[in-house]
């Protein structure tokens, strides 16, 4: 299983993860493209070069996967949107529930 990181910004830490440490966080709005680029935030964290597609792939085939836009790193307060990479968000667990 392939591991990624979020390089810390500022004193935050690198964060190290797998898929399956990927928790979804429902939500009942549903985002549009441009609504969710607007959330992607990099002041305390930045994605690696590291791509993400196979694994992104992996993780939308689980069907409770399915519809989510958001996910919490397990471990971290950090919510992060799938893609190409990963991407780090300005979102809270509590804003987006």
């Amino acid at each position: 299983m392939k591991t990624y990181k979020l390089i810390g910004k500022n004193q935050h830490p690198d964060i190290f993860f797998t898929v399956e440490d990927l928790l979804p966080v429902k939500h009942k709005k549903q985002y549009n493209y441009i609504e969710l680029v607007k959330l992607i935030h990099y002041s305390q964290y930045r994605f690696s070069d590291e791509c993400f597609r196979e694994d992104y792939i992996t993780l939308y085939k689980k069907k409770e996967n399915q519809n989510i836009d958001f996910f919490k790193i397990k471990g971290t307060d950090i919510i992060v949107i799938p893609g190409n990479h990963i991407y780090p968000t300005i979102l809270k667990e509590k804003e987006i529930q």
